[in-house]
């Protein structure tokens, strides 16, 4: 007499999700990343997007993809509020998107001054 098969049972996690069949592309070169209330937020250098993940629904998208376009994201921070601050290093600059995923603004250097951030850090 055989034994019955074994079943195996696995607990899955929120990011078991967070898979590229399911949410979209790989990131392809990972540079920063950030972590606040459940999202996970990676600066994508090869695609040139910050992939912004709630790893509590799984729901995912990608901030830079239109409207601010960004050439090299390199650092991500998020504050209290939610409101993610990414360095664009090839464009010199600090671009600000809401938690919705729109932009809301941006932070440039004064004067046309040389500026190429590449870390980013917040001050609560």
């Amino acid at each position: 007499m055989r034994d019955a098969p074994r079943q195996v049972f696995r607990r899955t996690s929120p990011i078991s999700r967070v898979t590229p069949n399911r949410l979209g592309p790989f990131v392809q070169t990972p540079a920063g990343i950030a972590y606040r209330d459940g999202r996970l937020l990676i600066c994508d250098t090869g695609l040139n997007v910050v992939h912004d993940w709630n790893l509590r629904t799984g729901a995912a998208r990608s901030l830079g993809k239109s409207g601010a376009i960004l050439a090299n994201p390199v650092a991500v921070v998020v504050d209290d509020a939610g409101v993610a601050y990414v360095t664009d290093s090839e464009s010199g600059r600090v671009v600000v998107f809401a938690v919705d995923g729109s932009q809301m603004g941006e932070i440039l250097p004064p004067d046309d001054a040389p500026y190429r951030p590449v870390s980013l850090a917040l001050h609560s």
